[in-house]
This record gives C-alpha cells, structure tokens and sequence, in this order.
C-alpha cells in the first residue's frame, strides 16, 4: 500500500509539473503549429500568396479581429489565429508594393496563447524591421490591441489585459518605431464599451462598422 501511495504521490508530481511545464513552454509552440497546419490556416496562405498586392493601396495583415476590416481600396490578409510569428513568417513571403498603407492588427493571440511580454516585443521588433526591408516609402499603422471581457481555462481577463496594456503602450511610445512613416491607431470608442463584442473578445457588427470608420479616418486624415 505505501508503494502504492509512493507511486500515485509521483506520478501526480509529473502531471503537475507537465501541465507547468506546458502552459508556460510549449503551448505556444503546440497552438501555433496547429493553427498553422490547420485546412484554412493552409488555403488562405494559399489564396493570399496569389494576390497581386500592388493594384491596392491599403494591406490589412492581422487575425479574426481584423476579418471584417473593411477598408476601401484594400486587400485583407487576415487570417484566424495567427500570431505575430506567424505573420512574419507570412510576410517574409510575400512582394510589397511602395507607397502603400500597411495596417497591422496582431498580438492578442500571442497573449492569449502565453506568449511573454519580452517575447511578443521582440516578435514586434521583427515583423517591423522585415516589413522596412520589404517596402519603400510605404507607412505602417498599428491598431491599438483590444481588451477582452472573457476568461478561459488557459487565461485570466485581468491578466491578459494587463498585457495588453502593456503592449499598447510598448507600440505607442517603443523610440524604435520613432520614424516618420510608423503610426500608432487608437481604439479608444471600441476599448471602452464592451458592447461593441458579440463574444467578449470579438467585435460584434456595430463594432466592425465603428472599427473600420476609425482606422479609415486615421489612415485618411
């Protein structure tokens, strides 16, 4: 019976110690290459790798918050789930035009996946020096991160937007993106009212409507 106990004590202290190791480690990686692996992940890669980029003016790069950006003259390259070291792989693989607007709505995911601050600030660093050497005279936009109104098995909504908050600011005031063609786009009208969500982390259509008229504006000004 001792051995017994032995046993159970131990096994229970490596599943405890899997499941830490897991949530802080891997998971990440795990959701990532599923997303990436996953039928509509791989056919949408497929559709937006065949587009002609340089009949638009406007290149909207982001996750399900983005979907329904519905910004004239432009092409949506969003696709759910993706996260920001997805995207650069995505855009390591794809020809900018020049003088074009670059919209970026990206990082929640990495957030609710367990990415770290230092981790999704660096993948930030990345993506935007890859996109400098992609294109020229072309101006990036990056849209505020929304809060969220949701907890789930895996995330807190205290805690996550903690980090967005965190990142926001990074993105707004980071002195490396301190060039003449980055802007910052704030959210405030969405971020303050949760009615704007159907599901405590998307928008809802009022939103959509609200969230396209705001970067539009923004990028028109």
């Amino acid at each position: 019976m001792k051995i017994f106990i032995k046993y159970l004590l131990l096994i229970i202290i490596l599943l405890v110690l899997s499941f830490f190791v897991y949530v802080k480690k891997v998971r990440i990686y795990h959701l990532e290459y599923n997303i990436q692996n996953s039928r509509d992940y791989i056919n949408q890669s497929i559709l937006h790798s065949g587009i002609n980029l340089h009949v638009y003016k406007n290149i909207i790069l982001g996750d399900s918050r983005s979907l329904k950006l519905d910004v004239q003259n432009s092409v949506n390259l969003s696709v759910g789930g993706q996260t920001l070291k997805l995207l650069i792989k995505k855009v390591s693989l794809l020809d900018f035009p020049d003088g074009s607007n670059i919209i970026i709505n990206i990082g929640i995911n990495d957030i609710l996946f367990g990415s770290s601050i230092g981790d999704i600030k660096c993948d930030f660093e990345k993506l935007i020096e890859i996109l400098k050497n992609k294109t020229n005279e072309s101006t990036f936009y990056f849209i505020e991160l929304l809060p969220i109104d949701d907890s789930g098995f895996f995330f807190q909504k205290d805690q996550v937007n903690s980090k967005v908050k965190s990142v926001n600011y990074f993105l707004k005031k980071n002195k490396m993106f301190n060039f003449n063609d980055y802007k910052y786009i704030s959210l405030k009208k969405l971020s303050k009212s949760f009615s704007y969500f159907n599901d405590g982390i998307h928008l809802n259509l009022k939103g959509n409507k609200l969230f396209t008229s705001l970067v539009e504006d923004f990028i028109n000004e």
